[in-house]
């Protein structure tokens, strides 16, 4: 982008809070979820599954109903995680048959919500704020 600087930009990533091995565990909501005010465009970059550092990145437009928040958590052994959801509000335009839908039993139109696990990365514009 023209005009832009490394400061123009910060990562945000969900953060386990505590050591532990356990990861996969039953979590609970403990606060109410801070929206991540973000100006106009955020990325996200998911971590793909191969012997070295592979991202799957793409943008998600703020001003088309995509909201991003920090998510307080605990786990069923006391871990506590700050964890990153994102909620896609305008899915009309989804197939389908997207994975997420068909297995949450949703269709196109439908709000959908979606935790960050480990090594996701979103990238927002240094301005975006907690409320």
């Amino acid at each position: 982008m023209s005009g832009t600087t490394d400061d123009d930009f910060r990562a945000i990533a969900t953060i386990y809070l505590t050591k532990s091995l356990t990861r996969k565990q039953n979590y609970t909501i403990t606060q109410v979820p801070m929206e991540v005010s973000v100006p106009k465009v955020m990325v996200a970059c998911h971590f793909l599954s191969y012997p070295y550092a592979v991202f799957f990145c793409h943008g998600l437009d703020s001003e088309h109903e995509n909201k991003l928040f920090k998510v307080p958590l605990v786990g069923e052994n006391v871990d506590r995680v700050e964890g990153l959801a994102i909620c896609h509000f305008e899915t009309s335009t989804w197939d389908p048959n997207f994975p997420a839908l068909r297995k949450l039993g949703l269709k196109p139109g439908d709000p959908i919500c979606h935790f960050l696990s480990k090594n996701n990365i979103i990238w927002v514009p240094s301005s975006a704020t907690t409320q």
